[in-house]
């Protein structure tokens, strides 16, 4: 029997970074790309775990031995994949009585902060939790994605897991209750991938360093960021296009000069507003990724088609 369960994408629209130092950030689900996790069990009787990651172009291969061991005590030489799938024989101290076939695809850019990491964590933990017949809830998803989040992004505000998991539109604010956001419909959004992979970990620390120089000035961004962040979630309950494509403008150029924004992201957002969009921003860590516009329903077709002339791949929802 083959066992395939999938998880959604996010992206964030307004508060990253600054969300890691207590202001509120709003990230939505983009439920039209996904990842998937599919799983056969094997009578090989190899008692071996098979991941298979045709996108990576790798394959990974775990043993009975590697399934007993303390994953959070620090096992850097794994990768996230294994220790997804190490978390969740430790936690419900499973034993693997047959060979498993876990093959990993995913339409998610990859490295680019729409959560690619914390979906696949979510696909393959639903698909195990099915296969050894767990009644597993969105709160134990949650917890456990989270966990394999600080592992590899270090101090991670958990918006990611929240949205993806919970398939929600969310007003975040770190370590306080998540508040679901009523978003007017008629919007339109578009994401276009820059195909340049940034680390989030690597940024995320680079910005801590450079606000223990300077704690004033970024504090100072962040809370310009959060101001303008609950302008966004009154824009979105409202609906009006405008004023929301106003302030994702205002949005990036804060994140231009926090330092997290390059030229190619910057290019992006202006060719967005040359063909039509009310405003546009970087999304995620910066370095690379994508940047999300809002876009009139009736420009989404010339919209896309002038990015994919540039050969940028752009996802509408």
């Amino acid at each position: 029997m083959i066992i395939e369960k999938s998880a959604i994408s996010k992206i964030i629209l307004s508060g990253e970074h600054a969300v890691v130092y207590g202001t509120p950030s709003i990230a939505i689900p983009v439920f039209n790309c996904k990842s998937y996790s599919k799983i056969d069990k094997n009578n090989l009787n190899d008692k071996k775990i098979i991941i298979k990651a045709p996108q990576l172009d790798k394959v990974y291969s775990i043993d009975k031995n590697s399934l007993k061991n303390d994953i959070l005590s620090g096992r850097d030489n794994l990768e996230p994949l294994e220790i997804t799938v190490i978390y969740f024989f430790e936690k419900y101290n499973l034993d693997l009585a047959q060979d498993l076939i876990i093959e990993i695809f995913s339409e998610i850019p990859i490295a680019s902060g729409m959560g690619s990491g914390a979906s696949i964590s979510a696909s393959i933990i639903k698909s195990l939790a099915e296969v050894f017949n767990i009644k597993i809830t969105k709160d134990e998803i949650y917890q456990q994605v989270f966990e394999i989040e600080k592992i590899y992004h270090g101090n991670p505000s958990g918006i990611d897991p929240t949205v993806i998991v919970y398939e929600k539109p969310v007003y975040f604010i770190k370590g306080k209750n998540i508040e679901e956001i009523k978003i007017k419909e008629g919007f339109v959004f578009a994401i276009i991938d820059s195909k340049i992979k940034s680390s989030t970990k690597k940024v995320v620390n680079w910005v801590k360093e450079e606000r223990n120089k300077n704690i004033l000035e970024y504090d100072n961004i962040f809370k310009k960021i959060g101001s303008i962040t609950n302008q966004v979630k009154i824009e979105l309950e409202s609906g009006d296009n405008e004023k929301l494509g106003f302030l994702l403008n205002k949005n990036h150029n804060l994140l231009n000069k926090m330092g997290v924004s390059i030229s190619e992201l910057d290019e992006i957002v202006s060719l967005s507003q040359k063909f039509g969009a009310y405003g546009s921003k970087m999304s995620g860590a910066g370095w690379g990724g994508v940047v999300i516009s809002l876009i009139d329903k009736k420009n989404k077709d010339s919209f896309t088609n002038n990015f994919t002339k540039l050969n940028l791949d752009v996802i509408i929802f």
